[in-house]
């Protein structure tokens, strides 16, 4: 496999900056990353509970309340008003699903992939890879 040409390493390294400054309770934090061997490695906390995907449609957990999906509306909510209204220049997700709220043992969202959705043509050429 070719590796990324030197646009494609500054677009990455851009995403990397911004990813690494968005500091919200409800957005995983990237922890660190690595660029080795041809190989583009993001380091995030795990979560190994469940997707809001899951708690909806899965039938992984007892349905949800309306009351827990109010809440977890509301942080999801508040996750994207800083993202577009505290982030300078302001983060545009690109790519917000249920698949890619991800829940804690409490319940509460935790937004993943936010601004890596400018990596998707790259993605396409098979030259990084994002779950």
């Amino acid at each position: 496999m070719a590796g990324l040409s030197y646009r494609e390493e500054e677009k990455f390294l851009d995403v990397i900056c911004t990813a690494s400054k968005l500091k919200h309770p409800n957005i995983i934090q990237l922890n660190g990353y690595c660029l080795e061997h041809g190989e583009h490695l993001l380091v995030y906390d795990y979560f190994g509970n469940l997707t809001l995907n899951d708690a909806l449609h899965g039938g992984a957990c007892e349905p949800l309340s309306w009351v827990q999906r109010l809440q977890i509306a509301l942080a999801v909510a508040q996750a994207l008003d800083y993202l577009h209204s505290a982030c300078c220049p302001p983060v545009a997700h690109g790519n917000l699903k249920a698949a890619n709220v991800l829940l804690d043992e409490n319940l509460m969202p935790h937004i993943c992939d936010s601004s890596l959705a400018i990596l998707r043509p790259l993605v396409k050429s098979n030259q990084v890879k994002i779950p």
